[in-house]
C-alpha cells in the first residue's frame, strides 16, 4: 500500500479517538443567564440544578401576586424538552410545558400538553390546567443550550416536577402536534422557597427498565471500545508489515500485496463505521455526524490528490 494511503488510514485511526465533547452546551446555578431580552431580574431568580445527569437548571421566582416565572435550560441536543407539573409525582394525569428547537433552522415552539397516558395518542396538545400568562411561552437556542421560559399564575406551583427529553431529531408537527415519548425522564419534589429539591424513587418497573438500559449502554461502549482497539491493533500491523515485504521479484510479493491492500481497505471501513457508532452512541446529533462527515471528507480528498500526484510524476 503506497504511503498517502496509509496517512489515510492512520487519518482514520486519529480520528477514532478524538473524544465527543461531554462539555458542549453545559452550565450551572453559577453561570449568568445569557439571555437579552429577560422582562425580570435575574438576581431575583432561583436556580436549582434539577437534573445533574442530563444538566438541566431551572430558575424561577414569585414576581408579582400569585404570578411565578420560570426558566428551564439544557442541553440543545436536537431533541424536545419538557417539564411537568404533577399532583402526585406520576407522570399519568400531569400537566406540562414542552418545547423545542429544529436543528433545520424552523422556528422554535412552546406548547401545554395533558399528559392522559403513557402512549403518544394519550398525551394531549394544547391541553391541562396549568393557568399559562399570555404570550410567555418562549424558547431559544444559546451556546448550545436551550432556553424555555413561561409565567404560571398560581399561588403556588405544584411541587411535583417532571422532566423529559425527547428522541434526537423527532419533533411535534403540525396538524395533531403529537408528542413522541420521551428518551429519558425523571421525578422530583420542590421545594420553591428553600429551592431544595429531592430525586422520586422510581417503581420496580422503572428501576429494571432503567437496569436494563444501563446494560444495554454497557454493552454498546464495550462494542465501541472493542472495535476501536481493534482497529489500531489493525493499524499496527499494517506499519508492521512493511517490514517484512518481500522484493518485488519474490514469488511472495503478490500475496503480501493482496494481505496488505485487502486489511487496509477493511480497516478503514471500520474506522469510518466506528466513528459514527460512537456519534450515534453518545446521541451527539447532526452536527457531530456533519463534522466528522466533514473531517472523512478532507481526508478523502487529500488522500485521492497526492496519489494522482505522484501518479502524474512518474
Amino acid at each position: 500500500m503506497k504511503f498517502y494511503s496509509v496517512f489515510f488510514i492512520f487519518g482514520f485511526i486519529a480520528l477514532q479517538f478524538l473524544p465527543l465533547s461531554t462539555q458542549q452546551g453545559t452550565e450551572s446555578c453559577n453561570s449568568a443567564l445569557p439571555l437579552n431580552d429577560l422582562t425580570i431580574n435575574s438576581s431575583l431568580l432561583q436556580c436549582v440544578e434539577a437534573w445533574s445527569s442530563q444538566n438541566f437548571i431551572i430558575r424561577y421566582a414569585k414576581t408579582v401576586d400569585n404570578t411565578w416565572s420560570f426558566i428551564l435550560s439544557a442541553p440543545d441536543l436536537g431533541a424536545y424538552i419538557g417539564i411537568g407539573f404533577s399532583t402526585n409525582g406520576r407522570m399519568i394525569g400531569a400537566s406540562a410545558i414542552v418545547g423545542w428547537m429544529p436543528a433545520d433552522g424552523g422556528g422554535g415552539q412552546v406548547k401545554p400538553y395533558f399528559l392522559g397516558g403513557q402512549s403518544p395518542p394519550e398525551v394531549m396538545p394544547d391541553q391541562g390546567d396549568l393557568k399559562i400568562v399570555n404570550g410567555s411561552l418562549k424558547i431559544e437556542s444559546v451556546s448550545s443550550r436551550l432556553y424555555m421560559s413561561f409565567e404560571l399564575t398560581a399561588e403556588l406551583p405544584r411541587q411535583s416536577l417532571l422532566y423529559a427529553m425527547g428522541p434526537a431529531g423527532i419533533f411535534p408537527t403540525s396538524p395533531d402536534f403529537r408528542l413522541r415519548e420521551h428518551r429519558v425522564m425523571t421525578a422530583t419534589t420542590i421545594n420553591y422557597i428553600t429551592g431544595s429539591q429531592s430525586v422520586v424513587k422510581g417503581s420496580p418497573h422503572d428501576k429494571l427498565r432503567k437496569t436494563h438500559g444501563l446494560m444495554n449502554i454497557a454493552n454498546n461502549v464495550a462494542t465501541h471500545a472493542s472495535l476501536g482497539i481493534a482497529i489500531l491493533v489493525m493499524g499496527i500491523l499494517q506499519v508492521l508489515a512493511m517490514l517484512a515485504r518481500p522484493h518485488l521479484d519474490s514469488k511472495y510479493r503478490k500475496y503480501w500485496n493482496w494481505y496488505h491492500h485487502n486489511v487496509g481497505r477493511v480497516l478503514i471501513i471500520l474506522a469510518i463505521s466506528n466513528i459514527f457508532y460512537g456519534i450515534h452512541l453518545a446521541k451527539a446529533g447532526s452536527s457531530w455526524n456533519g463534522g466528522y462527515g466533514f473531517a472523512v471528507a478532507v481526508l478523502a480528498l487529500t488522500a485521492i490528490g497526492l496519489e494522482v500526484k505522484k501518479f502524474m510524476n512518474k
